[in-house]
């Protein structure tokens, strides 16, 4: 039964590489998913996983977020393109790709990570949608016994206070605009043992299914 546990976390805990969104947004648009993330019960140092997508109605020639993101609770390790060295977005395009950069300990409440991409040459990405990056996170302190902590991975802010913008898709034309970027949320939730118990006795059906099945 630890090892099934094990193997269905391990699972979570993969880097989401989807060729179709789960919880789409009409263009133009760029958004994180899943939009929220329960990820209460699990131990300091579990690993999770987000992917940020984009839809737009207009040809592109780049992109951009910046990802703010409270650092008391959660920390991002690692950031990287969906479909290898590009974005699944831009897969058929000629690109420039940039490492990602994490700035730790960006001001007194907050982290941030920077990430994008840019056309370099041949047509420009034709309108519609795809994924852009996945996100590694990393639980890196509790909240008290019985607190419930909502953390917000803010990509929205870096669109409407600069100009021009941090978070964006670069268009054809040269604009950054309209675009309506859309915010995930992380929950820490207090240990809840009715869910530890729920989730441990479904590991436990889908074993005993499996040596029944095996049996006859």
């Amino acid at each position: 039964m630890a090892l099934a546990i094990l193997f269905a976390l391990a699972v979570v805990a993969l880097p989401v590489r989807a060729l179709e969104p789960s919880e789409p947004r009409d263009a133009n648009a760029m958004w994180i998913e899943p939009s929220t993330l329960n990820v209460g019960g699990q131990p300091v140092g579990y690993k999770f996983n987000v992917t940020v997508w984009a839809n737009s109605s207009l040809q592109v020639k780049g992109w951009q977020f910046w990802l703010y993101y409270p650092k008391q609770y959660i920390n991002a390790t690692r950031c990287g393109y969906t479909a290898g060295d590009k974005s699944e977005f831009f897969q058929n395009i000629t690109t420039m790709p940039v490492t990602p950069h994490f700035v730790i300990d960006y001001n007194e409440t907050h982290n941030k990570l920077e990430f994008g991409e840019a056309w370099i040459t041949g047509d420009y990405r034709s309108p519609g949608y795809g994924s852009l990056a996945w996100i590694e996170f990393e639980i890196v302190a509790l909240p008290p016994e019985g607190e419930v902590v909502n953390i917000p991975l803010d990509i929205k802010y870096a669109y409407e206070v600069y100009e021009p913008p941090k978070t964006y898709l670069l268009y054809g034309d040269g604009s950054y605009k309209p675009l309506t970027p859309y915010n995930g949320l992380v929950i820490i939730p207090e240990l809840n043992t009715n869910s530890i118990a729920l989730f441990m006795l479904a590991c436990t059906t889908l074993i005993a299914l499996h040596y029944y099945k095996k049996r006859y």
